[in-house]
């Protein structure tokens, strides 16, 4: 009775399959595939930038404001 647990003896792994030419094959997603969410993937890159610089920034700023509030309650 075949299970979760069954054996796979003769069951052969498919070898992975590489591009042969990555550079032509990225330019065909980018430009054929995804050129018709140009706009939106754009739009992504643009939040994720301001994203990453937000976390950078934020801390030293709420670091700022602590001390500010606690000097003028000293």
């Amino acid at each position: 009775m075949p299970g979760p647990m069954r054996s796979l003896k003769g069951v052969r792994a498919n070898p992975q399959v590489k591009a042969k030419d990555f550079k032509k094959t990225t330019n065909k997603l980018i430009k054929g595939y995804l050129s018709k969410y140009k706009i939106a993937l754009i739009i992504v890159f643009i939040f994720a930038i301001g994203s990453t610089i937000f976390t950078i920034v934020g801390p030293k700023i709420l670091g700022n404001a602590t001390t500010e509030i606690f000097n003028r309650n000293s």
